[in-house]
């Protein structure tokens, strides 16, 4: 299980938030629809992601309008509120991700200030089913599969990663992040 560097806060100083650090949803229709729609017209236009091979590799990226980018925090906002029954600001959005053939995440936790985040899984077009590791709060790592449409809900400060490398031609994720309003 590999950490982030020193530059990140000490996930053993963020609280916890939920029973089981995540939570698997369902994307709401209307807003999958949407954004499902826009990926089909517009992934063409995604370009490769800049990425630190020691952590990543493989990837292009898609950057969501401002518009839908809006209308993602609106849906989504309730649905990390409710989850953790707390007030919470949103911290970033990063687009569309498209793992390519070979791809791999490293274990990690998130950056400072991305407390409570997303996982949206917009589109697959894989030969094997491939997870994300998490962290559970034993402290192991245990695989989970998403389906096109779904929400992962993860705290994250828990690790997590895919470190085995994609067999397929795609695997596109929107990342959503926040912090509750009572975080510094």
């Amino acid at each position: 299980m590999s950490r982030t560097g020193d530059d990140y806060q000490n996930p053993e100083k963020v609280p916890r938030y939920s029973r089981d650090g995540f939570s698997l949803e369902r994307i709401p229709f209307d807003l999958f629809y949407d954004i499902r729609h826009w990926y089909n017209s517009n992934k063409d236009n995604a370009s490769p992601e800049p990425a630190d091979p020691q952590w990543f590799c493989n990837t292009d990226i898609l950057y969501l309008t401002k518009k839908l980018e809006a209308r993602l925090d609106d849906r989504i906002r309730p649905m990390i509120k409710e989850w953790v029954k707390e007030e919470i600001q949103l911290s970033g959005i990063y687009g569309i991700r498209i793992y390519r053939n070979g791809a791999w995440l490293k274990n990690h936790f998130d950056r400072p200030g991305h407390i409570l985040s997303g996982i949206l899984n917009i589109d697959q077009d894989i030969d094997e089913a491939w997870p994300i590791f998490l962290e559970n709060s034993e402290g192991h790592l245990n695989p989970h599969y998403l389906e096109t449409g779904d929400l992962m809900l993860y705290e994250s400060q828990l690790v997590h990663g895919r470190e085995t490398p994609l067999k397929g031609r795609g695997y596109a994720n929107i990342f959503i992040h926040y912090r509750p309003s009572s975080w510094h």
